[in-house]
């Protein structure tokens, strides 16, 4: 199944999880702890509604008292009291404007602050299953849209209510014939709603699909420009990205299509109804045969009508947002909604001597339910100190065990224990400080050398960052650098080779000071001169630490005190390097693989 398929389908499958009212419950929830200042919000917007329809009354009252009667010597008295209106409403829109950006600001701030700890606090299988492009959408482009309906949306359909409110109860107290006649044409209003609802809803929610896409493709994209390049597909990418971009083409052609359907048959309506209620005053007087309906009347009515279908107007574009607005909601709450697989001890536990002995207790693991299992029934103790190997074909379940050391997952039966308590007792703090891995492909943040090194021990002083820099060879490298430790590594390090980005990595893991290392092959990427300096920095510094290696490649196990060979998910083998490669086992066949390959590489490279 293709990227755009795949996308498509489980976008499809995740937006339609929840209903309207409980997006709507959502929303009011970062609403709540501001109900003061909306109450205030809602004082002004109705003050700013009643300012607005007393303007056609005030007009009326110039034209019929003062303008046809040719009073003009006392037509200063309205113009005052038009000048006042006018005053007030600038007073209470600037009023307006800035209560409903300070709200907004605020939910918005709350929303994605509360969004992205979510983010952080999810346990690693949720972030295998998810795409990186797709949650920064979520946190830029969704929030955004969720702003801008609270900001020009919500607020607006509030106020032109009010309004409508407004303008309805006056114009039956002018007139209620006229009302009668002005109102005629809102059931069409009702029926054009009704039948292109639904397919504004469609298309609001292909558009956010089709940018959470875009999005995710483009970091995608970026992210894995080496790949791209190294296999010349830059065509194939193009092409790819040409057709999710055309979806989002066609959807916001759609949503226009929509829209341009409502706003023209709407403009079309209000003209109509402003000849109803000409011809509608003219037949009144004529049966009268006097002037029963007054010019001034019949103004104030054509604004009055004007301004009753700029709420209607309003209500179109309001249901526009609106309904971006929760395809964007139900994103969020998805987010809202998860649930990590591993959960923060309720009472953690504190070691008073911690010392790094592992437990690994009948431990089977199963990344699907109990279908199939990575793990099968792994008991292993590694003393204080110990280091081990685990060893095995893909797929074997060496990355996984290291997992579950590391707590990304927690094991479907059986436990696993830290200086005799289950890591489910500790907090996830204490094992992310205590228990630290250095993986094979090192991920650097576009910071200095300096941040980089302190990201897992902000407070390690520059005593300590000197002396194990300068143990692992990384002080050679660094010397070099213009400006030493201050210099900036750029985005995910490039401005430093695979070697220069592991032995950071390698820094960044020592400083922490950790109980346990996990190693999954550190030394993989480097040269033999670097991997040897790790190695004497490991045998140097990590004498009290209990170390796991995930081991690739076998050459570097023989100061290792114990090889772990693991074959489907179960411990096959274990010894020492002399040990197993005298009983001639598993290990044994491995290594003599291994040996074998790389011998024909040489061959072919000599050749």
């Amino acid at each position: 199944m293709s990227f755009s398929r795949r996308f498509s389908q489980d976008s499809s499958r995740k937006e339609r999880e929840f209903s309207d009212m409980e997006l709507l419950r959502f929303f009011a929830g970062f609403l709540r702890p501001y109900s003061k200042l909306i109450l205030a919000i809602l004082g002004i917007l109705g003050l700013g509604s009643l300012l607005a329809i007393l303007n056609p009354l005030i007009l009326k009252i110039a034209i019929d008292n003062y303008i046809i009667p040719k009073r003009e010597s006392e037509l200063w008295k309205i113009t005052a009291i038009f000048l006042l209106v006018v005053f007030s409403t600038w007073v209470t829109d600037i009023a307006r404007i800035f209560l409903i950006s300070y709200l907004g600001q605020r939910t918005v701030y709350d929303i994605r602050n509360d969004t992205f700890e979510k983010l952080i606090d999810l346990s690693m299988d949720f972030y295998e299953s998810e795409e990186s492009g797709r949650l920064t959408s979520i946190l830029t482009n969704d929030i955004d849209t969720i702003a801008d309906f609270l900001r020009n949306g919500l607020t607006d359909i509030i106020a032109n209510l009010m309004r409508l409110i407004g303008l309805v109860a006056i114009m039956l107290w002018l007139s209620p014939g006229l009302t009668g006649v002005t109102l005629l044409v809102t059931p069409l209003v009702g029926i054009i709603f009704y039948y292109l609802r639904k397919f504004a809803r469609e298309a609001y929610r292909a558009i956010r699909q089709s940018v959470a896409k875009l999005t995710s493709k483009l970091a995608e994209t970026i992210s894995g420009i080496h790949v791209i390049k190294v296999y010349a597909q830059e065509e194939r990418l193009k092409d790819e990205f040409a057709l999710i971009n055309e979806e989002n083409y066609r959807a916001n052609i759609k949503q226009n299509v929509i829209v341009g359907l409502i706003l023209p048959s709407i403009k079309t309506l209000s003209s109509t109804a402003i000849l109803l209620i000409i011809a509608y005053a003219l037949w009144r007087n004529q049966i009268a045969g006097q002037t029963e309906i007054s010019v001034g009347l019949i103004v104030a009515f054509i604004r009055y009508e004007g301004m009753l279908f700029d709420p209607i107007l309003s209500l179109t574009m309001f249901y526009s947002l609106f309904q971006s607005a929760l395809a964007a909601l139900e994103r969020v709450k998805r987010i809202s909604n998860q649930e990590s697989s591993v959960k923060e001890s309720k009472n953690p536990v504190i070691p008073d001597e911690p010392q790094g002995k592992i437990e690994i207790n009948d431990v089977w693991f199963s990344y699907d339910g109990e279908k199939t299992f990575a793990l099968k029934g792994i008991t292993l103790h590694i003393a204080p100190g110990e280091s081990i190997a685990l060893v095995g074909h893909t797929g074997a379940g060496k990355t996984t065990l290291g997992k579950l050391v590391l707590r990304y997952y927690d094991p479907t039966r059986g436990s696993i224990r830290l200086d005799g308590i289950d890591l489910r007792d500790f907090s996830l703090d204490y094992i992310g400080k205590r228990i630290v891995l250095v993986p094979q492909d090192p991920f650097l943040f576009n910071a200095s050398i300096m941040e980089n090194i302190r990201f897992g021990n902000p407070n390690a002083s520059m005593e300590e960052i000197l002396q194990i820099s300068k143990l692992i060879g990384l002080d050679k490298i660094i010397e070099k650098l213009p400006e030493g430790y201050d210099s900036i590594v750029g985005p995910r390090g490039v401005q430093l080779s695979q070697g220069e980005k592991q032995l950071l990595s390698f820094a960044r893991a020592l400083v922490s000071n950790p109980l346990v290392i996990v190693l999954d092959e550190a030394t993989a990427s480097v040269d033999p001169f670097t991997e040897y300096e790790i190695q004497n920095a490991t045998e140097t510094v990590l004498k009290h630490s209990t170390t796991i290696v995930i081991a690739h490649r076998l050459s570097t196990l023989k100061n290792v005190d114990r090889i772990i060979v693991l074959e489907d998910g179960k411990i096959v083998e274990e010894g020492t390097w002399s040990e197993l490669i005298q009983r001639k086992g598993a290990f044994y066949e491995y290594y003599r693989a291994q040996v074998l390959s790389e011998m024909k590489g040489i061959i072919r490279t000599d050749n």
